[in-house]
């Protein structure tokens, strides 16, 4: 779990979707797309409870905004959005093993690796359109006192 925690808060999806385990009806990956970013500046264990072969995380993000991209094409080089959400987000996890043994979490509740840290945001903060920026001002800076 802390595995996946830290690759989702370091932007890496990659290996942050190697944790989840396939679908259980035999698909052979799980989709875990998402359209936009869950800007994060903390993350914390909530709790965790072991019921019968399945462990019940359930973790606690302290989120600042979305972003996400529009098509540079029709919006032109600043095509990043941030959209302010200061808010607290608790996401449950359920952590498995598979019939081969592997230690992984459920693709079934398709828990998508979307909660970059702000020092892994930069990329998509330093593109954002004028409104946008504002918006990441507002919430960036209470974010730099907790």
């Amino acid at each position: 779990m802390r595995q996946f925690v830290t690759a989702d808060t370091a932007g890496n999806e990659a290996a942050a979707e190697a944790l989840v385990l396939p679908l259980g009806d035999g698909t052979p990956y799980c989709e875990l797309a998402t359209d936009s970013y869950a800007i994060t500046d903390s993350v914390r264990v909530e709790s965790s409870v072991v019921h019968g072969d399945t462990a019940i995380v359930v973790v606690a993000y302290h989120v600042l905004g979305h972003a996400w991209s529009e098509d540079s094409q029709k919006v032109g080089s600043r095509a990043g959005r941030f959209r302010a959400e200061d808010q607290m987000e608790s996401v449950t996890f359920y952590v498995v093993r598979a019939s081969t043994g592997r230690l992984g979490i459920d693709c079934d509740h398709r828990i998508p690796p979307n909660h970059p840290s702000v020092a892994h945001a930069t990329g998509w903060l330093r593109n954002l359109d004028p409104a946008s920026a504002v918006a990441w001002d507002s919430v960036s800076s209470r974010s730099a006192s907790h």
